[in-house]
Parts: structure tokens; C-alpha cells; sequence
């Protein structure tokens, strides 16, 4: 019976130090686990700063990148407009036949004939200068050509409306238009004869 009593207390005894044993290590893996939760939630807080600070940059980077757009933009519509009072300060004079006063079924449209015009950028400059030139021209439109022939034929009435899918093609000889019978005055550079450009010039604005 004592030798029982003996083997037990030996069972006992290692038993509790297997359990001491397993208890310490128990302890040690949880304080290794707390540490690794603590450097886990450490290094997502970095990286969070990280998202933060990169999601600042990319935005800084897109309004400096619009910024400069803008501003490149600003200085093209500079750019043009120093080339336009260029030409229109130059000293060429200006050499126009004023066709007709009343053409068609529209009384106050005014028919303008240009010579020696042989391009869209000269074109332009005219036009330009014929808005300062007519500046004191009211309740009229002002059509300018490039083809005194045409001009005559658009003033009689003489041609087909419906001559092309675009119209009459001799509406390609007309290069530009100043109405002042609308506020804003409008200010048009005729590309062809279905196609124009809308210029901002002065009191010309945009047509609504």
C-alpha cells in the first residue's frame, strides 16, 4: 500500500512539473504573440501614414500638373493674341469693294468684296481688321469674299441653295461675317462653306 501511495505522489509529482513546464511556455508564447499583434499593428499604422502621404502626393502632383495646363493654355491664347494685334497693327492697307447694301431677302446684310486675299491666316487678319474698321456699323451683317463673281451671284439670288449635300458651293468664296444686329456682336471666320470659327475679339463675343 505505501509502495501505491510512493508511485503516486512520483506521478503527481512529475505531472506537476510537466504542467509548470507547459504553463511557463504557454506564457511565453502568449507575451511572443502579444509582441507580434504590437509590431503587426505598428507597421499597419506605417503603412497607413505611407497610403495617406502617397494619396497626398498623387493629389499635389494632379493640381500642379492642371495647374500647369492652365497656364499653358493662358499663355497659347497670349501667344495669339499678340500675333493677332500684330497684324492687324501692320500698315497694309485694307482693299475691299462694298458690294451691296441689301442682299437676297436680307436688307441689311451688307456684301463685301476682298482682293489679293491667298490664304486662311490673311483671311483672318482682315477679318480682324475690318472688325475695327466697322466698328460703328449697327443692326447690319457684313459678309466679306474672297471671289467678286460670286459675291454678285450670292447678291442676285442667282444659284441653286440646294446645289450640294452643304449647299451652294459658291459659299466657299465667303470668308467671313460681322453681325451687329445681336448683342454680343458676333465676329465668324468661315473655314469653308459649312465650317466656320467663332472669334473673341473685342466686343465680338460668342455666339449663343
Amino acid at each position: 500500500m505505501k509502495r501505491v501511495a510512493v508511485g503516486m505522489l512520483f506521478v503527481l509529482a512529475i505531472a506537476g512539473c510537466e504542467s509548470g513546464g507547459l504553463a511557463q511556455q504557454n506564457e511565453q508564447l502568449s507575451r511572443q504573440v502579444a509582441e507580434l499583434e504590437q509590431e503587426l499593428r505598428s507597421r499597419t499604422g506605417e503603412l497607413h501614414q505611407r497610403n495617406e502621404t502617397i494619396n497626398r502626393l498623387s493629389e499635389e502632383a494632379r493640381q500642379a500638373k492642371q495647374t500647369v495646363q492652365e497656364q499653358d493654355a493662358v499663355i497659347n491664347k497670349l501667344r495669339v493674341t499678340e500675333d493677332r494685334v500684330r497684324g492687324i497693327t501692320e500698315n497694309r492697307e485694307l482693299a475691299y469693294t462694298v458690294l451691296a447694301a441689301g442682299a437676297g431677302n436680307n436688307g441689311n446684310e451688307k456684301v463685301i468684296y476682298v482682293k489679293g486675299l491667298t490664304d486662311l491666316k490673311e483671311k483672318e487678319t482682315f477679318l480682324l481688321k475690318a472688325a475695327v474698321l466697322f466698328a460703328h456699323e449697327r443692326e447690319v451683317i457684313l459678309t466679306f469674299w474672297d471671289d467678286e463673281r460670286l459675291a454678285r451671284q450670292y447678291i442676285s439670288g442667282d444659284f441653286d441653295a440646294e446645289e450640294t449635300l452643304f449647299g451652294w458651293s459658291g459659299f466657299d468664296s465667303r470668308f467671313g461675317r460681322i453681325d451687329t444686329t445681336r448683342a454680343p456682336f458676333g465676329l465668324q471666320l468661315y473655314l469653308s462653306g459649312h465650317d466656320s470659327d467663332i472669334l473673341e475679339f473685342g466686343r465680338y463675343g460668342i455666339t449663343p
